[in-house]
């Protein structure tokens, strides 16, 4: 099954009803991950599972430090405070708040494991369909995001090597 829900409140779903819950690059975009990962854990039946990969930048290679930098030099001036929050913290779940997110809500100590997605960009085309469906270019106006596109072209050709964690949890029982 299929549902489109809010991860903090999700209506309708009845309590241990599901094996596994998977969220992909999405714990980030949660405005109450404590929350949702008491939805999570009341979804789950006994012994569930739950999977989930977040970016983890502070993972990043100098040299995608860099590069990012100037990415988010554009978001600042075209959208500020656009990242505040999430963007200033640890990677989930290495911030204090988000493992008492899991912990408070009986589930169990996520294992991690760190990977590098390689995203090569040989040329302006190739970063923008990259960038282009990204959270960072939903911030932008469209003036803004020309201004990322001549501010990404200027870094051509690059590799950025974007680091995820995969997370895997389960509920206890």
């Amino acid at each position: 099954a299929f549902i489109q829900n809010s991860a903090e409140r999700m209506s309708g779903v009845e309590d241990k009803s599901f094996d596994c819950v998977i969220a992909s690059l999405a714990l980030e975009e949660f405005q109450d991950l404590h929350a949702a990962m008491g939805e999570i854990r009341r979804v789950l039946r006994p012994g569930g599972r739950f999977v989930a990969s977040v970016t983890s930048f502070d993972r990043l290679r100098p040299v995608d430090s860099a590069f990012m930098g100037a990415v988010i030099a554009v978001i600042t001036r075209r959208a500020p405070a656009a990242l505040v929050g999430r963007a200033s913290l640890a990677s989930i779940p290495l911030e204090p708040s988000d493992a008492r997110a899991f912990s408070e809500n009986n589930m169990l100590r996520p294992e991690e494991r760190d990977v590098q997605f390689a995203a090569p960009m040989e040329d302006a085309e190739a970063a923008w369909r990259l960038f282009g469906r990204t959270h960072i270019a939903r911030l932008l106006d469209e003036e803004g995001q020309q201004e990322l596109k001549q501010v990404i072209a200027r870094r051509l050709p690059h590799t950025l090597y974007i680091p995820l964690r995969f997370l895997r949890s389960r509920r206890p029982g």
